[in-house]
């Protein structure tokens, strides 16, 4: 049975060069997706000065594998979060502001 599995990831922060470093790491990695997964990219640069970068993924197939490939596109993504949080914390001395 053919599944659809639809998974959104919205980073938001007053940070903007987090948002922005976010987005250049994981837009090469999304050029190219297989037939049956799509990846949608927003970012905005808001009038509060804040930045929002969105993922939107959809994966189709059975529902096993489709859960699996969303559930491991979006740990990649975390991932990615996760470690320039880190590298910028390393760069700036101190725990980043407003996430």
């Amino acid at each position: 049975m053919s599944s659809e599995v639809e998974v959104k990831v919205r980073i938001a922060s007053e940070n903007c060069n987090l948002v922005k470093s976010i987005k250049a790491s994981l837009s090469p990695d999304n050029l190219i997706t297989p037939s049956n997964m799509r990846l949608d990219e927003v970012f905005e640069s808001r009038e509060t000065n804040e930045c929002m970068y969105e993922i939107n993924i959809l994966v189709r197939g059975d529902l096993a594998y489709s859960l699996k490939r969303a559930r491991s596109t979006v740990d990649e993504v975390l991932a990615i979060v996760k470690m320039l949080q880190k590298l910028l914390i390393i760069i700036s001395g101190s725990p980043l502001e407003k996430s």
